[in-house]
């Protein structure tokens, strides 16, 4: 008896927790940019940590923001790497009281192709040309060598401009979630196209079946406890 019941806990309460991403994933708007430029008045211990060690590594503040949906409640910081190949966004804060942190290096290859290292699993990659690698709980460090030996597995990457800001990223979105829409894994919202929500199928895609995909990665056990800055 006692087996059964531990058996259900181990994946009876995962099952539901997929099962209920499914259904706000197919209810939920989601924005297309994610970030638009405002002064940060302070930033989190999370932040200030991952920015100081994207400076070492030869990164350059770009820009704060907040986000598009939640306005303060979620706040980032845009940095630009050193060869201008790379952009970093780092956000923290919290949504229903839940704390909210991520970090996410992206660059663009000659080719069209996204490439895209970040620190948590979130929702499942459906673009075709975006190349998402997640390392649990990454420090900055470790995202950023993971992100450079992906590229030198592929094409040349694009630089960014030396003034590079929010702009190129929303352009990067933007053309995410256009292929994403053409494939029939979502819909636009509104006339202006700044929010979608995905389709039955694209909400089991990025909810059910990516995060059973997450549980068959040993690495995330122990990454899930990694401790991280607050």
């Amino acid at each position: 008896m006692g087996w059964i019941i531990f058996l259900a806990l181990c994946f009876g309460l995962p099952l539901l927790l997929f099962l209920a991403a499914f259904v706000v994933g197919c209810i939920e708007r989601h924005p297309v940019r994610m970030f638009e430029s405002a002064q940060l008045q302070s930033a989190s211990d999370y932040m200030q940590a991952v920015a100081r060690d994207a400076y070492a590594l030869g990164y350059q503040w770009r820009d704060g923001g907040i986000h598009t949906k939640f306005r303060d409640k979620i706040q980032a910081g845009l940095l630009l790497s050193s060869d201008r190949l790379t952009l970093a966004i780092v956000g923290d804060g919290h949504i229903a009281g839940m704390r909210s942190r991520k970090s996410i290096l992206i660059c663009k290859l000659r080719n069209g192709q996204i490439v895209m290292t970040v620190d948590e699993a979130g929702t499942a990659e459906l673009d075709p040309l975006t190349t998402r690698q997640i390392i649990m709980n990454a420090n900055f460090n470790e995202l950023h060598r993971a992100h450079v030996a992906k590229l030198m597995e592929l094409p040349p990457a694009e630089p960014f401009p030396p003034e590079a800001g929010w702009e190129q990223i929303d352009e990067l979105y933007r053309g995410k979630s256009d292929r994403v829409v053409q494939r029939g894994l979502a819909q636009y919202t509104d006339p202006r196209r700044e929010f979608f929500r995905y389709t039955m199928w694209g909400s089991f895609r990025t909810s059910i079946l990516h995060g059973i995909g997450q549980l068959l990665v040993p690495a995330n056990y122990w990454r899930t406890y990694k401790r991280r800055p607050r």
